[in-house]
């Protein structure tokens, strides 16, 4: 579906393009008419933007599926895995927050579009730190508790957040200046769910996505 999507946008953006010098060069039209097809273009380019349609990020999204496969985990455990891009939110007055590229994966159902603060949580640690973060906590009261005491979390904010999964990864990812560019992020259900001390495998294959993503930021 996302296929069909990006090619639908790539094809109307491209049409705007071409229509603009072919009216902009035909005589006798009014010039006016130029603005239709440059806002066809403008408007179809913001939205691709807008919601992420780019070549790289949905390799990205088959690559982190394959990982998640790798790890053979039960169904039970709920393990799912995304990737956060840094990136400046306007609702933030332009400060940096996590923005989720695309659904939790393997399900592929929520959680693409999210917003998500860089002052606060797990997140928000590994973005200060520059460290990755491995941790599970016992019980969902742990986990709150944690949160309070470290994480920078208000009562008010935590109680926005449920506390049904105990198992969480965060991997930071970053450029060639050793920027902080986004984040891995994996969560299971229950505790003790350690996906990278499963094996060589799942550690290779995500040192080399991130060898990967590194290489292609510039």
């Amino acid at each position: 579906m996302e296929n069909r999507r990006e090619q639908i946008v790539a094809s109307v953006a491209s049409l705007g393009g071409i229509a603009i010098p072919v009216l902009a060069f035909r005589p006798g039209v009014n010039q006016f008419w130029l603005l239709l097809p440059f806002s066809i273009a403008l408007s179809t380019g913001w939205y691709a933007l807008r919601n992420g349609l780019r070549a790289d990020q949905i390799r990205l999204k088959g690559e982190l599926e394959l990982l998640v496969d790798s790890l053979n985990l039960p169904s039970a455990v709920g393990a799912r895995i995304t990737y956060h891009e840094v990136r400046r939110y306007w609702r933030r007055r332009f400060q940096p927050c996590f923005h989720q590229i695309f659904h939790y994966l393997p399900l592929d159902k929520s959680g693409r579009g999210r917003w998500i603060p860089t002052t606060e949580g797990i997140g928000g640690h590994v973005y200060d730190s520059k460290k990755n973060f491995e941790k599970s906590y016992s019980s969902s009261a742990d986990y709150r508790a944690d949160m309070l005491a470290h994480f920078n979390y208000t009562p008010e904010r935590l109680g926005q957040r449920s506390a049904d999964r105990l198992s969480f990864m965060c991997y930071p990812v970053f450029d060639f200046r050793e920027r902080l560019r986004g984040v891995i992020w994996f969560d299971a259900v229950p505790s003790n769910v350690v996906p990278l001390k499963r094996g060589l495998h799942g550690q290779a294959l995500l040192n080399l996505l991130v060898q990967r993503l590194r290489s292609s930021m510039r």
